[in-house]
């Protein structure tokens, strides 16, 4: 799929370690690229109709409250659509030399991601799944993407970023299910991410490494086999 110099819309959520208290080893940032939304919305629908069927009276659907056949069936509907998957993934457990909570790295991953993606296009609408309740915290992670995002000497005019909860919006419920299953992947927990290898165009995974290697490879933007 070629999007190079179209409008493009970013659809991004997190999966793994979300929270301070956590004792998940792995943080998964993940994007779906596209610049057909409404192909990507109409196959969302298909699927959640498909799961309804299935199970009764359930406001959101979330991958990780899915059985596999029914994340099966899911990732079957959406791979209709036209999209690119962009991730940056740590395995926290093996990154030396990281004073850094959860938050700030989660913000740099972010913030990388994003690069990233704009490196690859820099006509891009950035939509991300509202983490923050508080407008300060969203306003702070903006300021973060928009710094490493003017370090590329690219101009950023043409960027916007917004967080909305994926309960409203459908391809981010699709990038959740992504998400999950890269996750999934890295525990080696099923093979569902086969269904959407195909579709992976961008993938760094930290593992082994420094955190001072990994704020200085960020400088380039990386490129990385899942």
């Amino acid at each position: 799929m070629s999007m190079v110099n179209h409008q493009m819309y970013a659809f991004i959520d997190e999966s793994g370690n979300t929270a301070a208290n956590c004792m998940n080893r792995y943080l998964i940032l993940a994007a779906l690229i596209t610049n057909e939304p409404l192909s990507v919305q109409r196959n969302v629908i298909e699927a959640e109709k498909k799961i309804r069927k299935r199970m009764k009276n359930t406001r959101e659907i979330k991958a990780f409250k899915q059985s596999q056949l029914t994340r099966k069936i899911f990732l079957n509907n959406l791979i209709k659509a036209d999209f690119e998957i962009f991730s940056v993934a740590f395995d926290l457990s093996s990154i030396k030399h990281m004073p850094y909570t959860v938050d700030t790295v989660y913000s740099f991953g972010m913030s990388l991601l994003c690069k990233n993606i704009f490196v690859y296009n820099q006509n891009v609408s950035f939509v991300i799944d509202k983490r923050y309740s508080n407008e300060k915290l969203r306003n702070n992670l903006n300021s973060e993407i928009y710094k490493m995002l003017l370090d590329t000497g690219l101009d950023v005019e043409s960027v916007t970023i917004s967080h909305e909860e994926s309960i409203e919006n459908h391809s981010l419920r699709a990038i959740d299910f992504i998400a999950y299953e890269i996750y999934q992947k890295l525990k080696n927990s099923d093979n569902l991410f086969d269904i959407i290898s195909p579709y992976v165009g961008n993938y760094v995974y930290y593992k082994d490494i420094s955190w001072e290697k990994i704020k200085k490879e960020s400088k380039t933007p990386q490129k990385r086999s899942p």
